[in-house]
Formats: structure tokens, C-alpha cells, sequence
């Protein structure tokens, strides 16, 4: 039970990371400074919300790897830790698209994100102009 609340609280802290660096405005200057400067592969990196989960799970798992083989040397310890890393990735994906279909399929939570623009679109804006007989229409 301890093992698997402990995977939740890693997947869903490596998914939230992920996020920040790749979607956030405070990253923002950050991710713009590495496309001013040409770094093509850090640009990608902080962006791209699949690719930065790869990075953010290697501290994860060398500090929570599974224990797959027995650790009586460096290979299977490595070994441990390399498929840490690529579950830890996995599945804070899967995380990440779940919820983000629900948010997106649910009416009311759309129109705030459209209203708290939290995926950088843009909402849209209705003008409603009164009619010469008191009546509103949208344009």
C-alpha cells in the first residue's frame, strides 16, 4: 500500500513539474529566451510537455526507483532506475491527457478555462449591441 500511494505522489508531482516548465507563464521568459538564442533542443524541451516529463523523472527515479531486479550490482541497480524513469514518464502522461479530455468535455470547467486562459487561448469575445427597439443581438 506504502509503495503504491508513494508511485501516485511521484507520477502526480513529476505531471505537475511537467506543467509548470512547459505550459506556465512564470516559464515563459525562459522558454522565450531559449528560442531567441536558437537553443533548438532546449526549446523543444521546455515546451514540449511529453519531452520535459522524461527529464523530470530522472531525479524521481533515482530517489524512488522499483526494485524490478535484485540489487547486487551497479547494472541491475541502473536497470532499476532507467525503468523508473520511462514508467514514472509514461504514466504521468497518462495523467496528464485523462485529465485534460475530462476538462475539455465538461462545459463549465471549458468556459473557465477559456475565462482564466490557463492553456493560452484566447476567449471569445461576444459583442452585444442594443437594437433601436430595446432588443439585444450578438455580432
Amino acid at each position: 500500500m506504502v509503495e503504491a500511494l508513494q508511485i501516485i505522489i511521484v507520477v502526480l508531482a513529476i505531471e505537475a513539474i511537467t506543467e509548470i516548465i512547459s505550459s506556465s507563464a512564470i516559464f515563459e521568459p525562459l522558454r522565450l529566451f531559449f528560442y531567441n538564442k536558437k537553443w533548438n533542443f532546449l526549446h523543444s524541451l521546455s515546451t514540449c510537455g511529453y519531452c520535459t516529463s522524461v527529464w523530470v523523472s530522472m531525479p524521481f527515479a533515482v530517489l524512488f526507483p522499483f526494485q524490478l531486479l535484485p540489487v547486487y550490482s551497479i547494472f541491475n541497480q541502473c536497470t532499476n532506475i532507467i525503468i523508473s524513469v520511462f514508467f514514472y514518464h509514461r504514466l504521468s502522461n497518462v495523467i496528464h491527457e485523462s485529465v485534460y479530455r475530462v476538462i475539455n468535455r465538461i462545459p463549465f470547467i471549458l468556459f473557465l478555462n477559456k475565462s482564466i486562459n490557463i492553456y493560452g487561448d484566447e476567449p471569445e469575445i461576444i459583442n452585444i449591441e442594443e437594437e433601436s427597439d430595446g432588443n439585444h443581438r450578438r455580432n
